[in-house]
C-alpha cells in the first residue's frame, strides 16, 4: 500500500520475478498507489504470475484517470520451462485502468477483465493490443462490466474454446473475434456503439451472436450505432454455423441534430449461419430526436458507398425490422440504395419490416431498395449460392411489410424474388 507515498514514483507492488503455485492454491495481488509523477497500484516488469488451478487475481487500486495494474511484460497461468506447465485456473484482472504490455494469459480456465469492484464502469478507454495473446484453451473472456461506458477496443484477434462477452460504451474491433462455443451465448457485444472494422471476422462454431445497442448517441455530425464498415476487397463478416445472430438497437432520448444518422450501418458486410440458425435485426429509430433536413434510417445497406451486401441462412428464418426516425426529413426504416444486395434462404421465412413510429412529424418515406452498378438484389435465392447441401434453391416465404416501399431497378439490375415459397 503506498497510499501515503510522496515524491517521484508511488506503486502499491512493483514486481519483477517468478510467483508459482503447484498445488492447488491460489496467488492474489492487491496494490494501492499514493500519489507521485508515476504511479500505479501494481506495476510489473519482467514477471511469471502462475498457477496450476488455484485462482490468481490481481486488484491495483488508483484513482480513475490513472493505471491501477501496469502488467509489463506478464506471463500470467502457466510457461514452459517452470514447474508450473499446465493451469486451469481462473484469472482475474481489476483496475479502472489497464496498462496490458506484452502479457501472455495461458490458462484452460476463464478470464475476466473488469474495473475495481467499486466502479461500474473502467475510468478511461482499454484497448487490448496485439501483443496481449490469450491461449487457445481459455473458456471464457468477459471485458468489462454490464454497465461500463468507457469505449473498448480489440487490437488483437481472440481465438478461443469458450464465449467472449464484451461490454462497453463505443465496442471498436479491429482484429477477429472467433470462439470454439457450440451452444448458448457464443460471442456477445453490449455497448453504445459497435464498429467492426473491414476485414475482421467474428465466428463461433454453433453459438450465438449478439450485437446489443442501447443508448446509442446522436449529435451534431453522422453517426452510426452497429457499423459494419467493410471494403469489397476485406468484408466485415459474422458466422454463427448454426447458431443464431441477433443485432438489437435503439438510440438514446438526448442528443443533437445535425449529420445524417443510420442506427445499423452494413458496409460490404456478410452475415451468415446454417442449419436452423436464425437472423434478426431490430433497429429502433424512434428516439432520435434529429430535426435537421437530413436523413435517419433505421437499417442501411452500403447507403454510402456503392458496395454489397450477403444475409443468409440455411433453414433459420431472417427477419429485418426497422423503425425510422420521427423528426427529419429523411425517414427509413430499411435502406439499401447504393448495394447490391443478397438475403437468401433454403427454406427459412424471409421478413424486411418498416415502422413509420407513433408520433412521427417529419417526412416518412418507408422502405427503399435500389440495386445499382454494383449488381441487383436477391431475396431468396440467386440460383449460384449453395443453400442447402449443393441445391441454390429457395422455397423460402418472403414478405415486405412497409406502408410505403420503394423499389428502383433498371434494365439489367433488377431487385428478384426468387423462391417456390410464397
Amino acid at each position: 500500500d503506498a497510499n501515503a507515498a510522496m515524491g517521484v514514483s508511488s506503486l502499491g507492488i512493483n514486481f519483477s520475478g517468478t510467483i508459482e503455485s503447484t498445488g492447488t492454491g491460489g496467488i492474489s495481488l492487491i496494490g494501492a498507489a499514493g500519489t507521485a509523477s508515476v504511479e500505479a497500484g501494481i506495476t510489473m516488469g519482467t514477471a511469471n504470475i502462475l498457477a496450476k488451478s488455484g485462482a490468481i487475481t490481481m486488484v491495483g487500486m488508483n484513482d480513475s484517470s490513472n493505471t491501477g495494474l501496469n502488467l509489463g511484460t506478464a506471463t500470467l497461468g502457466f510457461k514452459a520451462g517452470t514447474n508450473v506447465l499446465t493451469s486451469s485456473s481462473t484469472i482475474t484482472l481489476k483496475a479502472d485502468g489497464i496498462g496490458f504490455g506484452t502479457t501472455a494469459v495461458n490458462t484452460t480456465g476463464t478470464v475476466g477483465i473488469y474495473s475495481l469492484d467499486a466502479s461500474n464502469s473502467f475510468g478511461s478507454a482499454q484497448t487490448l493490443p496485439s501483443n496481449f495473446t490469450l491461449s487457445s484453451g481459455v473458456t471464457g473472456l468477459t471485458i468489462g462490466k454490464t454497465l461500463n461506458t468507457a469505449a473498448i477496443t480489440v487490437d488483437r484477434a481472440v481465438d478461443i474454446a469458450g464465449p467472449i462477452s464484451i461490454y462497453g460504451g463505443k465496442i471498436t474491433l479491429n482484429a477477429d473475434l472467433t470462439t470454439g462455443a457450440t451452444t448458448g451465448s457464443g460471442i456477445l457485444l453490449q455497448g453504445t456503439q459497435i464498429v467492426q472494422a473491414a476485414g475482421v471476422d467474428v465466428n463461433t462454431s454453433g453459438a450465438n451472436i449478439s450485437y446489443a445497442l442501447t443508448n446509442s448517441p446522436w449529435t451534431s455530425v453522422q453517426d452510426f450505432g452497429i457499423y459494419l464498415s467493410g471494403t469489397s476487397a476485406n468484408k466485415a463478416t459474422l458466422n454463427a454455423a448454426g447458431g443464431n445472430v441477433s443485432m438489437t438497437a435503439s438510440y438514446a432520448t438526448t442528443g443533437t441534430s445535425g449529420g445524417y444518422d443510420r442506427l445499423v450501418e452494413l458496409d460490404n458486410a456478410s452475415i451468415k449461419t446454417r442449419g436452423a440458425g436464425t437472423i434478426t435485426i431490430t433497429s429502433d429509430g424512434s428516439n432520435n430526436g434529429n430535426g435537421a433536413a437530413t436523413d435517419v434510417w433505421a437499417i442501411g445497406f452500403n447507403t454510402s458507398t456503392a458496395g454489397s451486401g450477403l444475409i443468409q441462412t440455411e433453414n433459420g428464418a431472417i427477419t429485418l425490422t426497422g423503425t425510422a426516425g420521427k423528426l427529419n426529413a429523411n425517414s427509413r426504416g430499411i435502406v439499401a440504395q447504393t448495394s447490391a444486395l443478397s438475403i437468401l434462404s433454403a427454406s427459412g421465412a424471409i421478413t424486411l419490416k418498416d415502422i413509420q413510429p407513433a408520433g412521427t412529424t417529419g417526412s416518412y418515406y418507408g422502405m427503399y431498395l435500389r440495386a445499382n452498378s454494383t449488381g441487383p438484389h436477391y431475396y431468396g435465392s440467386d440460383g449460384t449460392t449453395v443453400l442447402s447441401g449443393t441445391s441454390t434453391a429457395s422455397s423460402s416465404d418472403i414478405t415486405i411489410q412497409s406502408d410505403k416501399v420503394g423499389f428502383v431497378a433498371d434494365s439489367t439490375r433488377k431487385i428478384n424474388f426468387v423462391t417456390s415459397g410464397d
